[in-house]
């Protein structure tokens, strides 16, 4: 139900998920508490945001990473003659793919002269252009940048106002949050993870004894098999189209409802959490004490936002349900260390 991505040295990741979302767990301005579900022997750990959530494996598509195979061919046409180096090690033609994301560092050699000064500079912001950097232009500008104020919204309306009915207000906004986050990388969307599972254990059986020579190899390409098709659903999203949008457009639809505690804290996950009870609920924790559930009604009447005051129990019971679900490591609320 939560996964949390390790901070990965040296590896500059493009990170789409809103660290600001975690701001409001922080127990000070840099860090975070984790409970930690992996292992033999699960702990409380402190997570810097910095580190933890900047630059990081969150989101592990690359900026400027290919999304089509048409990016690949334009580059393969616009370094026709040259041979690339990286690291002072030759790219492969066939591996084009896999380092689009370091065009910066791609030194070009022709007849054994490297290419430098303003020819390696035009064919640099030539490459560039080629590929479609949507992902990095638009995320901060579509989310990252209104949640703090979205969220704040929520929080006071739950505190002040104390009304059955909330009216609806931006929900389209808080939906796209709620469902990107869940597609927010290669190890987090469950659909998609069993998905390529499933493909993969599958070429494993025909390959044979075979496999064990290339898993290396094979790991990779599915890798980047898989940065492929998500670079490609996010580039559909900003297009208004795709699995993303029709999931929007879904959540869309059902009824919402907040919950809010003064008397206990919610455990988060940054993507919904999913359990059943009388009906399939979508749980998004907003805040330590607000979180929305969207879930299918049964009397089929599209309803305003409703709003119910939590008791202690009920989320002691909730986190108990985060906790014991978590795939790796779930994020627990400030007061958890004075516990």
């Amino acid at each position: 139900m939560t996964f949390v991505g390790i901070c990965m040295a040296k590896a500059k990741k493009h990170h789409l998920v809103p660290k600001c979302y975690l701001k409001a767990w922080s127990v000070n301005k840099n860090s975070v508490l984790c409970f930690n579900a992996r292992g033999l022997n699960p702990c409380v750990e402190p997570l810097n945001l910095k580190n933890s959530f900047y630059e990081n494996n969150f989101h592990t598509i690359r900026p400027g990473m290919l999304g089509f195979k048409d990016y690949k061919d334009l580059i393969l046409d616009k370094i026709k003659g040259y041979e690339v180096y990286l690291n002072d090690e030759r790219i492969a033609e066939d591996l084009i793919w896999n380092y689009a994301s370091e065009i910066n560092n791609w030194v070009f050699v022709k007849n054994g002269i490297p290419l430098c000064g303003k020819d390696e500079r035009t064919i640099k912001q030539t490459l560039s252009m080629v590929r479609d950097t949507s992902i990095e232009e638009n995320w901060s500008e579509d989310f990252e940048n209104d949640w703090q104020n979205l969220k704040d919204l929520i929080v006071r309306w739950a505190q002040s106002e104390h009304k059955p009915l909330i009216l609806p207000f931006n929900l389209g906004k808080l939906i796209q949050v709620i469902v990107a986050m869940d597609w927010r990388g290669l190890n987090q969307n469950q659909q998609l993870n069993e998905s390529f599972d499933s493909t993969w254990n599958l070429l494993i059986g025909l390959l044979g004894k075979d496999a064990t020579n290339h898993v290396q190899e094979l790991d990779k390409d599915r890798n980047e098999f898989k940065h492929s098709i998500l670079l490609k659903q996010y580039l559909a999203y900003f297009e208004g189209r795709g699995c993303i949008a029709k999931q929007i457009d879904l959540y869309c639809k059902l009824h919402a409802k907040f919950i809010y505690s003064e008397r206990g804290e919610l455990f988060t996950s940054d993507n919904p959490s999913f359990f059943d009870s009388e009906k399939h609920i979508h749980f998004f924790p907003v805040s330590p004490f607000v979180g929305v559930e969207l879930f299918q009604s049964n009397d089929g009447i599209k309803s305003n936002w409703s709003f119910r005051e939590a008791d202690k129990n009920d989320i002691s019971l909730f986190n108990d349900a985060v906790k014991r679900n978590a795939v790796a490591k779930v994020i627990l609320p400030p007061s958890y260390g004075n516990n």
